[in-house]
This record gives structure tokens, C-alpha cells and sequence, in this order.
């Protein structure tokens, strides 16, 4: 089966899951802005984010560049690519996608490594992890309070 073909095939299996209402869509795979048909057949997923003019954010932030072929120098890649195209994801459908500077990331560069925070990532973040049973009654709660909302809140 050719790589159109495969691509029809995982197209129609979202469509059935969808239209089945098992699933929330969301686009948990791909960055939805890099969905669209004229992404996918220029094969680039390099967004400009909201306030800027630039893909990926541009100099400083991030830029469009090449995604490097993992399986070129391993012939086993190779042959296990034909069965199976999570082996060689996401350059079967893009071969260009953002490379975030410094402490910039996401798929458009916008969003800051871990541990770091603001609209220049510049900011570390200390995080301090506290033993349970050193909090309050107050503090237990709000804890139960915010595990119970994380699993039914939809992620981001």
C-alpha cells in the first residue's frame, strides 16, 4: 500500500471514531493550525504565532528548519517504516516544523521550556514539591480539589 493510500486509511478510521462520539476531538496529534490540506501536501508545519510575523516566531525565538531523518543511517528503520508509519513520524507528513531557540518550545515556539515562565521565558521557575503530610486540612483539600477537576478538565 502507498503512503496515499495509508493516509486515506487513517483519515477514514478519525472519521469513524469521530462521528462514533467515543473520542473529544482534539488535536492532541498534530498542532490543528498544521492540518490543513496545503500543510500537508507542502509537508511544513511551521506556524507564524499570534503578535508576530515570522514562522515559529522568527530570529531569537525559533525557525522553520529540516526534520532530521532518523532512519537514514539504519537500514532496520528503514524496512520497518514500510509496515509501520509511527516508526517514522512526523516526517511522513512534515518534513519541516519549528526548531525553537533557547528557552522557547511547542510547535510554533511559543510556549517556555520547563521550568522557566514569561513572555520571554526568561523567568526560572521554582517549584517546590511539599509532603502531603506536612499540609493542612485546607491544603489536603484544595489538593483533592484540584486532582479531582485535572480528570475531567479537557488538556490543552
Amino acid at each position: 500500500m502507498n503512503g496515499c493510500g495509508r493516509f486515506f486509511i487513517i483519515q477514514a478510521i478519525v472519521l469513524l471514531i469521530v462521528l462514533a462520539g467515543q473520542f473529544r476531538v482534539s488535536d492532541s496529534q498534530f498542532p490543528r493550525v498544521c492540518t490543513s490540506a496545503e500543510n500537508i501536501r507542502e509537508k511544513e508545519c511551521c506556524p507564524i504565532p499570534s503578535g508576530f510575523t515570522e514562522p515559529c516566531g522568527g530570529p531569537g525565538r525559533g525557525r522553520c528548519a529540516e526534520i532530521p531523518d532518523a532512519t537514514v543511517n539504519d537500514p532496520a528503520w528503514k524496512e520497518a517504516y514500510k509496515v509501520d508509519d509511527r516508526r517514522h513520524w512526523p516526517t511522513v507528513f512534515f518534513t519541516r516544523a519549528c526548531a525553537c531557540e533557547g528557552s522557547f518550545s511547542g510547535y510554533d515556539c511559543t510556549k517556555c521550556t520547563w521550568g522557566r515562565r514569561g513572555s520571554n521565558c526568561s523567568t526560572e521557575k521554582v517549584s517546590m514539591r511539599r509532603n502531603i503530610r506536612h499540609l493542612s486540612p485546607e491544603e489536603v483539600e484544595k489538593v483533592k480539589q484540584y486532582f479531582n477537576a485535572a480528570k475531567t478538565a479537557p488538556s490543552d
